[in-house]
C-alpha cells in the first residue's frame, strides 16, 4: 500500500506538471497581448496607473486567460484566446490618440471568434496584412474610431464573419465588391464614413444578411435582393425618384429608414401593406395625402414624414395605438437610434402642406410624448382632447392658421414642459395652473391675432435640474460618470429665486447618435451652454444647466447643498433626470417624496436584499472609525493645488497693477482671494475627481469695465502666469482689450487645451507657433484681433481634431491656406473680414465634409467658385459676399446643399441667370445676391422658398439687363421679413400681391424705374419697420393708409414724382425715428398746427414748399440727429433753439436765411455736417468756430460772408471738405491748414482773398480750388508737398512768371486750370510726367514756343477712363458714421462751378462730378507757334481739343481722324494751311469744329458726322475752302459740257454730218443778208479798222 501511494503521488505530480500548462493560455498569445498594451502605453506617453478601464490585470505574472476584457476556450486539453473585449481602452478624461499600428500584435492571436475595439480614437489606416490570420472571426466592431482609407481586401476573406460594424469612422472610396464573399454575415453597418459611388450589385449575395446600415454618399444600384431584411437604414444616400420598389420584397423587414434623401411621389400601396413598426422618411419631397390604411395597424411603432410635402387633411383614423415617433424633439433636431426607441412615444408631421382640422382622434394617443404638426396650413379651434395627453412633454402647433383660444384641459398636461402655439390666430387668455404657469416663454405665443400672455410674475423658470447622485443610480457602474451641482445665493434680480447650476459629463454607448444627448439635457429648459463635443463618438455630454429655482425662507435656512435639494424637492417641486450608458438607464426623480432613482436597464446584476443589509451594516460600523480619516483627506484633495491658486492671483494682481491709473471695474474676480479655495472662484471650474481637484476651465472674457470714455488697455504679458496652469483644457480670454504680442512661450505648457477663445482684443504680431501643437485642440477664436503677415501656411494642419475655427478680422493676406483642408471634422470655419486673395482650391473642400459654417466674407478672392462646394451636403450657412468671384453660378450645384439656411454672394461679379435649383432650398432662410451682374429676370420660382426670411437682390442685375417686372408669385412668401430689390432696372406698378406679405419688416423698393402710385392697402402690411421708396419715379400722393403702420420706424419716399399735401396723420406714428420725404413737388401745410408724436432721428423735407421761419415744432425732438430742410423759402435767422439742439448734420442750403451765424452753434461738439450754402448769411464767421472739432463737411459757399476767417478754424481736426465760394471773404494769409490731415477739399474761389499762393494746407489735400481771387506772384514751389493733389484750380489771378517745371511732379494730377493769367515762357516737356491728367486748361495766358510733341505721352488721355474725386477711406469712414453718399455731398451740393470752359463755342461750367468723364486740353489764346506735332492724335480719350488764337502754321495733321471721342474740335484764328484731312469723317462723336481765320484750301471732307458740320462761320475766312457745308462748289464737283445728241452713235457719220452742216449753214446765211441789203456796195476805206474795233 505504501508503494502504490508513493506511485499514485508519483503519477499525480506527473500528470499536474504535464497539464499545468494546458490549464492556461498559450505563451506566444499572452506575449502579443503584453505588447499590444505596451504600444498603448507607449502611444499615449501614459502610466500604467492611468490605464483605469481594466488593463492592470494584463501582467507577465497571471495567466492572460484570468484577465479582465480576455475570453479563453473551455477546453480541457488547451486553452486559446477566443475573445477580446477591447472598447474604451482610454479613459475618456485624457483625451488621447492611438494610431493603428497598435493592432499589429492582435493579428498574431489566429484564434479569435470575437474583437471589440469599440470607441478607441484609433487613428490612420486598417493594416493591409493581418486580418488573413484571422480566419476564425465571427464579430468585428470598429466603431468610433478614425479609422481612414479603404477597407483592406483581406477583411472580406473571413467567411465565417456574422457581425461587421465600422460605422462612425472616415473610411473613403467604393465599398468594395468582394464584400459579397460574407455570406454568411448577419448584420452589416457602414454608416457615418465617406463612402460613395454605388452599393456593390454582390451584396446580394448575403442572403443571411438581416439588418443592413449604409453610409451616407452612395447610391443604390439595381437590386434584386437574396437576403430578408429586418432592419433597412438608406439615411442620406442620395436616392432620387420614387421609394425603390425591391424594398417590398422584404416581407420580414421592421424597421425602415430612407430619410434625408431626394425621393419623389405619395407612399405607395406596397409600403402600406408591409405593416412595419418603424417607418422614417423625414426630408425628402413625397406629396400627396396621408393613406388611412397606413394607420390601420396596431403593431406602427415610428412614424415620421416630417419636411416633406404631403397635404390634405389628416386621417380620422389616427388614433392607432402609436408608441414612439419622433423627429424634432423640443424645438431642436433629435435622432433617437433602435436602441432607444423604447423610451419615447413621439409623432412628428411637422412642415408638410396638410390642411383641415386637428382630428379629435388625436386625443386616443395617450401615450406620446411628442406631437409635431407645425408649418402647416391647419385651421380651426384646437380640440379639447388634446388635454387627454396625459404622457405629453412636448407639444408644438406653431406655424399654422389656428383660431380660438387655447383649451383649458392643457393645464391638466403634467408632463408638458414645451409649448409652442406661435404664428396662428390664437386669441384670448392661455390657461394657468399647473404646468401651464412655466410654459412662460413669450416667443411661443408670438405672432397670434389678438394680444395673449400670462402675468408678469409668473414668468420664471421652475425647477428642472436636482442633484444627480452617480453612486445611487449606478453603484455598480459609476465609471465615466462626472457630476457636480453649485448652488449659489439668491440674487437682487430674482431675490425669491435660487440659482442652481449643474455640470455633468456623460458617456453615451450603444446605436446612440450624437445629437440624441440632447434629448436629455434639453428637456431642462433651462440655458444650457457647451453641450455636446461633437467630435466624439460615442457623444460625451459636457452640460452646464442653469435656472432659477423658486424657494422660500424654509429652504434658505442654512444646511449643505444637498439639504437645500432635499427642502426644495419636498416642497412639492418636480423634476426628472435621465442618464444612460451603455451598460446602465435610470431615472432620478425628485418630488414631495424626496429623491429616488428609478429602475436599471436589463441584464444588470443586483444584489439581493440580504447583500444590500449585510453591506449596510458593515459600513455603519466601519462609518464612525473612518470619518475623522475621511474629514482629513477631504479638507485637502477637494481643493485646488497651491501652485495653480497662487497663478490665477498673479493673474489678478497683474490686471490690477495694469489698470491702477484709469477709471475702471474688474468683473467676476471679487471672489479672488487667497483665504479660499480657488474651485468655488466666479470664472473657474475645476475637475470633479474624489482624489484631487484641479483648474480645467478659465471663464476670465470681459473681465474689465471703463468708467470712462477711454478704453482700458491690457498688456499681453498679463497671461503669462496663467501659462503655469497645465491642466487647462478651455480658456476663455475674449472682449478684454488686451494688446501686444501673444506670447511666445506658454502655450506649449497647455497641452491639454481643447477651448481656446481669444476673439475681441487687440493681439498683434504673428500667431505664436507653439499654438499650433495643441493637438486636442477643438475651438480656436482669435477673431477681432490685429494680427499681421500672411496666413500661416503650416500650423493649422496639425490642430486635426479642430472642430471650430474663427479667424474674423485679423488682418491677415495671402492666399487661402490649402492646410485647413486637413481639418475633417472641422464644423465651423470663419476667415471673413480679411485680405486673403486669389482663387478659392479647386480641390480640399471635398474633404471637409462635416462643415456647417463657411464665412469667406470680404476679403479678395476671385476666380469662379471651388465645385467641391457644393458637395458639402451638411452646409448650413455659405457667406462669399463682398470679394470678386466672377462668372456663372453652375446650374446644378445648389441641390447638393438641401441643409442650407443661409447663402450670401452679394458683392461679387457674377453674371448669367440665377440657378433655378437655387429657389429649391427649402430650408433657405437668408438669400442675399446684392451688387452682381446677372442677367435674365427674377424668376416667379423665387416664391417656392417658403421659408425665406430675408431676400436682399439690391443691385443684382445689370445696369444693361433687359427691364424687369417684380413676380407676383412673391405673394407666396408669407415668412418673408426683409425683401430688397434696390438699384435694379424693375419697373411697372408695385404689385399688390406684396400686400400679402404680412410678415415683413423691411421693404426696400428704392432706385428703381417704377411707375404708378405707392399702394393705397399698404397700411395693412401691420409689421413694416422700415419703408424705402427712393427715387423710383413713383407718382401720385402718399397714402393715408401709411398712417396704420404703427411700429414703422424708417419711411424714406424721397426724389420721386409725389404730389399733395403731407399727411398730417404721419406725425401721429409714435415710434417714427426717420422720415426722409424730400426731393418731390410735396406741399406743405403752413397753416398746420403740429404736435408731432414721435421722436426722430432724422427728418428730412428738401423741397417741400416750407416758408417763413424754420418750423418750432423741430425744437421739440430732442433726439434728433440729422435735418435737411434745403431747397425751400424758409426766411428769418438761424435759430437759437436749433444751434442748441446738438444736431449732428445740418441741412439748410438753397433758402432765404439771412443775418449772422450764432456763435453757440459751434459749441456742440458732435456736429459733422453744417450745409449753409445759397442763402443771404452775412458777417464774419463766429471766432469759436473751431470748437466743433467733429465737423468734417463744412458748406457756406453762396453766401455774403466777409471778413477774415477765423485762426481757429485749423482746430476743426476732422474737417473734410471745406467750401466758401462765392463770398466775400478777405484777407492776404490764411489760416495754417497744415495739421489738418483729414481735409480734402478746399474752396475758396469767388472770393477777395489777396497775396501770393497760399501753400500751407495738408499734404493729405487733394481738391484745391483758389480761382477767381485777387493772388498775384509766381506759383511757389511749396506745391510740391501737396503730393496728393488732384484738382488744382487757380484760374482768373494775377500769376506772373513762366511755367515752373515743378508743376508737373505732382503726378496724381487730374485736374489743372491756370486759364486767364499771366503766365510766359514756354510749354515743358516734362508735362509727359502728368500721368493722370484728365482736364488741362492753359488758355489765355502769355505761353510761346512749339506744343510739345510729349503731349502724346499723356497716358489719361489715351483711353477713356472713369474715376471718382474723394475716393479713399478717410471717405469711406465718413461713410459709414452718417450713411451718407459723401461723393453725391463733395460732387452735387458743393459744385465747383468755376471750371469754365469755351466748350462748343459757348462758355460752360462743368461740376466737379462731370470732370470725371471728360477729358480736356485747352492751350488757346496763347502765343504758340510752329506745327500741330502728330502726337495728339495718340490722345484716344479726348472730348474737347482747343488751340485756337495761337500762330500755329503747316498742315493739320490726319492723326486727329484718331481721335475717336472727340466731341469739340477748335483750331480757328492760326496760320494753318493746307486741306482739311478727310480722316476727321471717322469723328463719329464729332459735334463742333471751327477751322476759321487760317489759310486752309481744298474740300472739306464729306461724310458722316463731317455732313453736319455745316455753319458757314466755322470755315470763314480761309483762302481757298470749298464745299458742300460752305455751299461753296469746288471744281472737280462742276458738271461737265453735254455733247449734243447724236441718235447714231458710229464715227463716220458724226464728223462728217459736221462739216456739211457747217458748210450749208454758213451759205444759207450769207444769202440771205444779201437779200435783206444788209450788205453796202460802197466800202470806206477804214473798213478793216473799224472791224476790228468793233471785234475787241
Amino acid at each position: 500500500m505504501a508503494k502504490l501511494s508513493l506511485l499514485l503521488l508519483l503519477v499525480i505530480l506527473g500528470l499536474v506538471i504535464f497539464f499545468t500548462p494546458t490549464l492556461s493560455c498559450p505563451e506566444y498569445q499572452k506575449e502579443a497581448l503584453l505588447h499590444f498594451k505596451a504600444s498603448i502605453i507607449n502611444a499615449t506617453s501614459s502610466t500604467e496607473s492611468t490605464l483605469l478601464n481594466r488593463l492592470q490585470s494584463w501582467s507577465s505574472s497571471s495567466d492572460c486567460c484570468n484577465w479582465d476584457r480576455v475570453s479563453c476556450s473551455s477546453s480541457f486539453s488547451s486553452r486559446i484566446v477566443i475573445a477580446l473585449y477591447l472598447e474604451d481602452l482610454i479613459l475618456q478624461k485624457d483625451p488621447m490618440m492611438l494610431t493603428s499600428t497598435i493592432l499589429t500584435p492582435l493579428f498574431r492571436i489566429k484564434s479569435l471568434t470575437y474583437l471589440d475595439l469599440y470607441h478607441n480614437r484609433i487613428q490612420g489606416e486598417l493594416p493591409g496584412d493581418g486580418f488573413a490570420n484571422l480566419t476564425k472571426l465571427t464579430y468585428l466592431d470598429l466603431t468610433g474610431n478614425d479609422f481612414i482609407g479603404s477597407i483592406p481586401s483581406q477583411l472580406f476573406n473571413l467567411r465565417y464573419l456574422q457581425y461587421l460594424n465600422m460605422r462612425y469612422n472616415s473610411f473613403h472610396g467604393n465599398i468594395p465588391k468582394e464584400i459579397g464573399n460574407l455570406t454568411k454575415l448577419q448584420e452589416l453597418c457602414l454608416q457615418d464614413n465617406n463612402f460613395f459611388d454605388e452599393i456593390p450589385s454582390s451584396i446580394q449575395n448575403l442572403k443571411e444578411l438581416k439588418e443592413e446600415i449604409i453610409s451616407p454618399g452612395i447610391r443604390k444600384a439595381k437590386i434584386v435582393p437574396k437576403f430578408a431584411l429586418s432592419v433597412l437604414s438608406m439615411k442620406s444616400c442620395g436616392l432620387k425618384g420614387k421609394i425603390p420598389y425591391w424594398i417590398s420584397m422584404h416581407k420580414t423587414l421592421e424597421f425602415l429608414d430612407l430619410s434625408d434623401n431626394q425621393l419623389e411621389g405619395m407612399l405607395p400601396h406596397w409600403l402600406v401593406e408591409m405593416k412595419m413598426q418603424y417607418i422614417i422618411m423625414s426630408d425628402n419631397n413625397l406629396t400627396g395625402s396621408l393613406p388611412p390604411g397606413l394607420f390601420d395597424y396596431s403593431n406602427l411603432v415610428l412614424l415620421c414624414l416630417s419636411r416633406n410635402d404631403f397635404h390634405g387633411e389628416l386621417p380620422n383614423n389616427i388614433d392607432t395605438k402609436i408608441h414612439d415617433l419622433i423627429v424634432n424633439w423640443k424645438k431642436s433636431k433629435q435622432g433617437l437610434s433602435f436602441d432607444n426607441l423604447k423610451l419615447y412615444s413621439l409623432l412628428d408631421l411637422s412642415m408638410n402642406q396638410l390642411s383641415g382640422e386637428i382630428p379629435a382622434s388625436l386625443g386616443s394617443l395617450n401615450a406620446l410624448k411628442l406631437l409635431n404638426i407645425s408649418f402647416n396650413n391647419l385651421y380651426g379651434r384646437l380640440p379639447t382632447c388634446l388635454g387627454y395627453l396625459e404622457n405629453l412633454e412636448s407639444l408644438d402647433l406653431s406655424h399654422n392658421n389656428l383660431s380660438g383660444s387655447i383649451p383649458q384641459s392643457l393645464a391638466k398636461l403634467q408632463q408638458r414642459t414645451i409649448l409652442d402655439v406661435n404664428n396662428n390666430k390664437l386669441s384670448g387668455k392661455i390657461p394657468v395652473g399647473s404646468k401651464m404657469d412655466t410654459m412662460d416663454d413669450p416667443s411661443s405665443y408670438t405672432n397670434n391675432s389678438k394680444r395673449i400672455g400670462i402675468r408678469l410674475e409668473e414668468i420664471f423658470f421652475a425647477l428642472k435640474v436636482m442633484k444627480y447622485l452617480s453612486h445611487s443610480i449606478c453603484p455598480y457602474y459609476k465609471e465615466n460618470i462626472q457630476v457636480t451641482t453649485q448652488v449659489l445665493v439668491p440674487s437682487a434680480v430674482f431675490p425669491h429665486f435660487l440659482l442652481v447650476e449643474v455640470t455633468e459629463t456623460t458617456l453615451f454607448r450603444g446605436l446612440f447618435p450624437i445629437n440624441a444627448a440632447r434629448t436629455f439635457v434639453g428637456a431642462f429648459n433651462a440655458e444650457i451652454t457647451n453641450p455636446i463635443r461633437i467630435s466624439e463618438y460615442p457623444p460625451r455630454v459636457h452640460c452646464h444647466v442653469k435656472m432659477w429655482v423658486p424657494v422660500n425662507e424654509e429652504i434658505l435656512s442654512g444646511g449643505t447643498h444637498l439639504d437645500w435639494l432635499q427642502r426644495i424637492g419636498s416642497k412639492g417641486a418636480l423634476c426628472t433626470f435621465t442618464f444612460v450608458t451603455r451598460r446602465c438607464h435610470a431615472v432620478l426623480a425628485c418630488g414631495p417624496l424626496g429623491l429616488h432613482a428609478c429602475s436599471l436597464l436589463p441584464q444588470l446584476p443586483s444584489p439581493t436584499k440580504k447583500e444590500k443589509h449585510s453591506t449596510m451594516a458593515k459600513l455603519s460600523l466601519l462609518l464612525p472609525l473612518l470619518l475623522p480619516v475621511l474629514l482629513t483627506f477631504v479638507a485637502t484633495s477637494l481643493s485646488c493645488p497651491e501652485h495653480q491658486k497662487q497663478a490665477l492671483l498673479h493673474f489678478k494682481a497683474s490686471i490690477i497693477n495694469a489698470t491702477s491709473s484709469t477709471k475702471s471695474t474688474l468683473n467676476r474676480l471679487d471672489s479672488w482671494n487667497s483665504s479660499s479655495d480657488c474651485c468655488h472662484w466666479d470664472g473657474v471650474n475645476c475637475s470633479s475627481h474624489f482624489g484631487s481637484k484641479t483648474v480645467l476651465a478659465l471663464y476670465l472674457d470681459d473681465i474689465i469695465t471703463s468708467n470712462s470714455q477711454e478704453p482700458v488697455w491690457l498688456p499681453s504679458t498679463i497671461s503669462t502666469p496663467l501659462f503655469h496652469i497645465r491642466s487647462l483644457t478651455h480658456l476663455d480670454l475674449s472682449n478684454n482689450s488686451i494688446q501686444g504680442e501673444l506670447p511666445r512661450d506658454g502655450f506649449g505648457n497647455l497641452t491639454k487645451l481643447v477651448h481656446l477663445d481669444l476673439g475681441l482684443n487687440s493681439f498683434n504680431g504673428s500667431i505664436p507657433s507653439q499654438l499650433f501643437h495643441l493637438r486636442y485642440l477643438q475651438y480656436l477664436d482669435l477673431s477681432y484681433n490685429s494680427f499681421q503677415g500672411e496666413l500661416p501656411r503650416d500650423g493649422f494642419g496639425n490642430l486635426t481634431k479642430l472642430v471650430h475655427l474663427n479667424l474674423e478680422t485679423i488682418y491677415f493676406k495671402g492666399s487661402f491656406p490649402s492646410q485647413l483642408f486637413h481639418l475633417r471634422y472641422l464644423q465651423y470655419l470663419d476667415l471673413s473680414s480679411n485680405s486673403i486673395q486669389g482663387e478659392l482650391p479647386c480641390d480640399g473642400f471635398g474633404n471637409l465634409t462635416k462643415l456647417v459654417h463657411l464665412d469667406l466674407w470680404d476679403n479678395n478672392f476671385n476666380g469662379s467658385i471651388s465645385s467641391q462646394l457644393f458637395h458639402l451636403r451638411y452646409l448650413q450657412y455659405l457667406d462669399l459676399s463682398s470679394n470678386s468671384f466672377q462668372g456663372e453660378l453652375p446650374r446644378d450645384g445648389f441641390g447638393n446643399l438641401t441643409k442650407l439656411v443661409h447663402l450670401a454672394l452679394g458683392g461679387n461679379h457674377f453674371n448669367g441667370s440665377i440657378p433655378s435649383q437655387l429657389f429649391h432650398l427649402r430650408y433657405l432662410q437668408y438669400l442675399g445676391l446684392s451688387y452682381n451682374s446677372f442677367h435674365g429676370t427674377l424668376s416667379g420660382e423665387v416664391a417656392s422658398l417658403q421659408n425665406l426670411r430675408v431676400l436682399q437682390l439690391d443691385g443684382t442685375f445689370s445696369s444693361e439687363n433687359i427691364p424687369m417686372e417684380i413676380p407676383k408669385e412673391i405673394t407666396n412668401m408669407t415668412k418673408l421679413q426683409e425683401f430688397s430689390l434696390r438699384g435694379n432696372n424693375f419697373f411697372g406698378k408695385i404689385p399688390s400681391s406684396i400686400l400679402n406679405l404680412k410678415e415683413l419688416k423691411i421693404l426696400d423698393l428704392s432706385y428703381n424705374s417704377l411707375s404708378g402710385e405707392i399702394p393705397a392697402d399698404i397700411g395693412n402690411l401691420s409689421n413694416i419697420t422700415n419703408l424705402l421708396l427712393i427715387d423710383s419715379k413713383l407718382t401720385g400722393r402718399i397714402p393715408s393708409s401709411i398712417q396704420k403702420l404703427t411700429k414703422l420706424e424708417t419711411l424714406c419716399l424721397d426724389n420721386n414724382m409725389l404730389v399733395g399735401e403731407i399727411p398730417s396723420g404721419l406725425f401721429n406714428i409714435k415710434g417714427l425715428k426717420s422720415l426722409v420725404l424730400g426731393g418731390n413737388h410735396l406741399t406743405w401745410n403752413n397753416n398746420a398746427k403740429i404736435v408731432p408724436r414721435f421722436m426722430l432721428s432724422e427728418l428730412s423735407l428738401k423741397s417741400c414748399g416750407l416758408v417763413g421761419e424754420i418750423p418750432n415744432w423741430i425744437s421739440t425732438q430732442k433726439t434728433l440727429k440729422t435735418l435737411d430742410l434745403s431747397e425751400n423759402q424758409l426766411e428769418g435767422t438761424f435759430p437759437q433753439w436749433l444751434a442748441e439742439m446738438e444736431v449732428v448734420s445740418i441741412k439748410l442750403s438753397d433758402n432765404n436765411l439771412t443775418g449772422s451765424l450764432p456763435p453757440s452753434l459751434f459749441n456742440f461738439h458732435n456736429l459733422a455736417i453744417l450745409d449753409l450754402s445759397q442763402n443771404n448769411f452775412h458777417g464774419e464767421l463766429p471766432s469759436n468756430i473751431g470748437n466743433a472739432t467733429a465737423l468734417k463737411i463744412l458748406g457756406l459757399d453762396d453766401n455774403n460772408f466777409s471778413g477774415k476767417l477765423p485762426a481757429s478754424i485749423v482746430n476743426i481736426s476732422a474737417l473734410t471738405l471745406l467750401c466758401l465760394s462765392n463770398n466775400k471773404f478777405s484777407g492776404n494769409t490764411l489760416p495754417d491748414f497744415r495739421a489738418n490731415e483729414h481735409l480734402q477739399l478746399i474752396d475758396l474761389s469767388s472770393n477777395e482773398f489777396s497775396g501770393e499762393i497760399p501753400t500751407n494746407f495738408s499734404n493729405h489735400t487733394k481738391i484745391l480750388a483758389l480761382g477767381k481771387n485777387n493772388f498775384f506772384g509766381k506759383l511757389s514751389k511749396n506745391l510740391i508737398h501737396l503730393g496728393k493733389l488732384e484738382y488744382l484750380d487757380i484760374y482768373d489771378n494775377k500769376i506772373t512768371g513762366e511755367l515752373p517745371n515743378f508743376i508737373f511732379q505732382i503726378s496724381n494730377l487730374r485736374t489743372l486750370n491756370l486759364r486767364n493769367n499771366f503766365l510766359h515762357g514756354s510749354i515743358p516737356n516734362c508735362i509727359s510726367n502728368l500721368t493722370n491728367i484728365h482736364f488741362l486748361d492753359l488758355s489765355n495766358n502769355f505761353l510761346v514756343g512749339e506744343i510739345p510733341a510729349k503731349f502724346g505721352n499723356l497716358v489719361s488721355m489715351e483711353t477713356t477712363i472713369e474715376f471718382s474725386y474723394l475716393n479713399d477711406s478717410n471717405f469711406d469712414d465718413l461713410l459709414y458714421f452718417m450713411s451718407l453718399n459723401i461723393f453725391d455731398i463733395a460732387l452735387e451740393q458743393y459744385n465747383i462751378d468755376d471750371v469754365t470752359i469755351i466748350w462748343k463755342k459757348s462758355k460752360q461750367n462743368l461740376s466737379l462730378d462731370r470732370l470725371n468723364i471728360y477729358h480736356l486740353l485747352d492751350l488757346s489764346m496763347n502765343q504758340l507757334s510752329g506745327e500741330i506735332p502728330a502726337s495728339l492724335g495718340n490722345l484716344k480719350a479726348l472730348k474737347h481739343l482747343n488751340i485756337s488764337h495761337n500762330n500755329l502754321y503747316g498742315r493739320l495733321p490726319t492723326s486727329l481722324g484718331c481721335l475717336e471721342n472727340l466731341e469739340s474740335l477748335d483750331l480757328s484764328h492760326n496760320n494753318l494751311s493746307g486741306s482739311i484731312p478727310q480722316s476727321l469723317a471717322k469723328l463719329q462723336q464729332l459735334t463742333t469744329l471751327d477751322v476759321s481765320n487760317n489759310k486752309l484750301t481744298g474740300k472739306i471732307p464729306i461724310g458722316n458726322q463731317m455732313d453736319t458740320m455745316d455753319d458757314p462761320s466755322s470755315y470763314a475766312n480761309n483762302s481757298g475752302l470749298c464745299g458742300m457745308q460752305i455751299r461753296v462748289p469746288c471744281p472737280e464737283d462742276l458738271p461737265p459740257t453735254k455733247p449734243p445728241r447724236v441718235e447714231n452713235k458710229e464715227t463716220w457719220f458724226s464728223w462728217e454730218g459736221l462739216g456739211i452742216g457747217y458748210a450749208i449753214g454758213f451759205f444759207v446765211t450769207v444769202g440771205i443778208l444779201y437779200l435783206t441789203d444788209s450788205f453796202v456796195p460802197t466800202k470806206p476805206p477804214n473798213y478793216r479798222h473799224q472791224q476790228r474795233r468793233q471785234r475787241v
